[in-house]
């Protein structure tokens, strides 16, 4: 082999027995861990979420009030023009009616 090779992997002797005390609580460790990764990523995905929806719940809300004046603002518009539009005829009626006798 050329010195390339055994240079870049070096072997890692590790002795982790599940007998061993220490290889217990290791293992007990991993187990505990492999149960719980799961359940965190949830938890993460599910915040994530809640903050996008939050986001969206609030841009609603913002033009729910933007539609609400702006359907105000229309009425206001309504009334006084029905108000002109009534002494238009008001007028216009007593013009004619003067004109006619």
């Amino acid at each position: 082999m050329d010195s390339s090779s055994t240079s870049s992997s070096i072997p890692i002797n590790i002795e982790c027995k599940e007998t061993s005390r220490r290889g217990r609580k290791i293992f007990l460790l991993q187990m505990l861990m492999v149960c719980f990764i799961p359940h965190a990523a949830l938890i993460l995905q599910n915040c994530s979420i809640m903050s996008q929806l939050s986001s969206t719940m609030d841009a609603s809300i913002f033009l729910n009030n933007k539609v609400s004046g702006i359907l105000e603002h229309c009425d206001a518009v309504l009334a006084i023009q029905d108000e002109r539009s009534a002494v238009t005829n008001y007028l216009l009626g007593d013009s004619n009616e003067n004109e006619n006798p």
